[in-house]
């Protein structure tokens, strides 16, 4: 008799750890899936590179790109990124400035570039900013 509940102890102790480990692994899961979702979500705020516009200079096939880094978040600046390539697609010159916008994504309007001898010249306009005008010097 005291065999019987002893492997009915038995039973219940694996019924219980089978429980235990099942619970374990369905709280795990919901762990991997809560780091992918911040991890994403941290990237695509602080990282993330998206292009909104490209200039040319149509006589020495140089080019501007206006990049956005990240997104703005609550009403924040936005991380914007100016690279300057030459004909060959070579990286001559970047920069990084804020862009403050009221919070909203940066587009074309944000940006004017005026392409000159030996230089160019960009323009950088936020609704909650002054422009901020930058050169960069590139020769032929």
């Amino acid at each position: 008799m005291t065999e019987k509940i002893n492997s009915k102890k038995d039973i219940v102790i694996k019924i219980i750890s089978v429980i235990i480990m099942a619970l374990l692994a369905i709280f795990s899961i919901f762990i991997i899936i809560a780091i992918v979702i911040f991890g994403s979500l941290i990237y695509s705020l602080s990282f993330d590179t998206r292009t909104i516009e490209t200039f040319t200079n149509e006589n020495n096939n140089y080019t501007i790109k206006f990049q956005e880094i990240g997104c703005a978040a609550f009403f924040g600046p936005t991380k914007v990124k100016v690279i300057l390539y030459n004909d060959k697609k070579r990286k001559i010159d970047q920069f990084t400035t804020p862009l403050y916008n009221d919070g909203k994504s940066p587009t074309k309007d944000n940006i004017s570039v005026i392409w000159l001898d030996d230089r160019v010249k960009i323009i950088i306009d936020g609704e909650e900013q002054s422009e901020d005008i930058y050169e960069i010097n590139y020769s032929k």
